[in-house]
């Protein structure tokens, strides 16, 4: 029998508090999901990880009110897909279900099956994510997705021509929320593996880390060794006032930051191993 989710459903009128409490109800708490909304998110978390007294007491903190309800697997999909519209970032990439109609004038599309698993783009982290690719390219390069989600970071890598892509999460339902999302973009390159960690003998030309500050801190170590020399690493899911300790964290790993972005309180930055 499926194990039962809880749905938090949170609500404010001060979207600053909103933006606050999502950033640490992922940095602190071992969710399935998030989405945004219009006043506020939901939330989705197996009943048997659920921490009232720990999520209280981030509720209280930003003085935001929240309820309660029980939702199964099948149900938690047809929510999600009843409210996810398409995401696109430029002309660059559309996100799409294949309930939505095609976006004219972007240069890559991804079509996914909308679960619960982050990385649909919609999230702030993953879209700056995208925007660093833009900027940096993959093609012919090994690349590391490490925290791949939905898998599409990992699909964009191969879409736009990396040699190969070793895509890396710990969760299953991301796994297999990827693999799904990997065969129905016809992709030949990725490696899709589990793991909670990052292995420093992948010796990558990029890595892509959108996960969160204290997975990218106990990781650190093995992905600068995990990197070549002039290699990058694109890490997000960091907040603002976080992102000097990962700087001095990662100069010390000869990890030299190359540029930065910021949406929402989100940062993702890229890093260069050895001399700029």
């Amino acid at each position: 029998m499926d194990e039962k989710y809880l749905k938090i459903s949170i609500v404010s009128e001060n979207k600053n508090s909103i933006e606050i409490l999502n950033a640490q109800i992922i940095n602190q708490l071992d969710i399935d999901g998030i989405e945004e909304e219009e006043g506020g998110i939901n939330v989705y978390i197996k009943q048997s990880r659920f921490n009232e007294d720990k999520f209280k007491n981030l509720v209280d903190i930003n003085n935001v009110s929240y309820y309660l309800s029980d939702i199964n697997n099948k149900n938690w999909n047809e929510e999600w897909e009843k409210n996810f519209e398409p995401v696109v970032v430029d002309d660059f990439v559309s996100i799409l279900a294949d309930f939505h109609e095609k976006i004219p004038g972007v240069e890559y599309e991804i079509l996914i099956t909308p679960k619960m698993s982050f990385g649909t783009g919609h999230h702030a982290t993953t879209y700056m994510m995208i925007s660093m690719m833009k900027q940096y390219g993959c093609k012919s390069l090994d690349v590391v997705d490490f925290g791949t989600g939905t898998g599409v970071l990992a699909i964009l890598a191969e879409k736009m021509g990396a040699k190969r892509v070793l895509a890396i999460d710990h969760d299953d339902w991301s796994i297999e929320n990827a693999l799904e999302n990997i065969e129905r973009n016809h992709c030949t390159a990725i490696e899709l593996v589990k793991s909670g960690h990052f292995a420093a003998n992948n010796n990558a030309d990029l890595v892509l880390a959108n996960i969160n500050k204290n997975v990218i801190t106990d990781n650190l170590s093995a992905i600068a060794a995990g990197l070549q020399e002039g290699g990058i690493v694109i890490f997000s899911g960091i907040l603002s006032g976080d992102l000097q300790e990962i700087e001095k964290l990662a100069a010390g790993k000869k990890l030299l930051k190359l540029n930065t972005m910021e949406k929402n309180k989100w940062v993702c930055a890229a890093f260069k191993k050895g001399q700029i």
